[in-house]
């Protein structure tokens, strides 16, 4: 948009010259791009809620036996999170909760054994602690407890 003065029309308020005012009106638009810019990365993102958990995640859990992958699918409906955990082909229904970046979640693995995560999100990471039931029984009565990490899939 080029705009035209006339002969004699008064420059805004605090320009001394036609290239101060096309200077000013420069910075205007730029500053207005730049701190709109978080409103739209916010959008990019509009297959989630902000601080949502929904979605595909790759678990790895450390065990003393090495890495185990899981594949997990979680629903998030307000804090209460629902979905499945997948390892070698195999489906667990998988239950738990999140507040603000606290998660916890638990699932079986195999018959009676479960597993139960609690951990911190940070955005498409997370990462905690797991104690599989029964594990203190099995170690002397003292805390077992695994470790893992998971990043969201896109």
């Amino acid at each position: 948009m080029v705009e035209t003065r006339t002969a004699g029309e008064a420059l805004p308020p605090g320009c001394d010259s036609d290239l101060e005012a096309k200077v000013r009106r420069l910075f205007l638009v730029i500053s207005m791009v730049v701190f709109s810019a978080p409103g739209m990365s916010a959008q990019a993102g509009a297959g989630r809620e902000a601080g949502s958990v929904a979605g595909a995640w790759g678990l790895t859990l450390e065990s003393p036996h090495g890495a185990i992958q899981f594949t997990l699918q979680l629903k998030q409906e307000g804090s209460k999170l629902s979905g499945t955990a997948e390892h070698e082909g195999q489906l667990h229904p998988l239950t738990g909760s999140v507040q603000k970046n606290q998660i916890g979640f638990s699932f079986q693995p195999r018959g009676d054994a479960t597993l139960a995560f609690k951990g911190t999100v940070d955005g498409d990471k997370m990462s905690g602690a797991a104690e599989p039931s029964g594990a203190r029984r099995q170690h002397g009565g003292e805390r077992f407890v695994l470790s893992w990490r998971a990043t969201r899939r896109t």
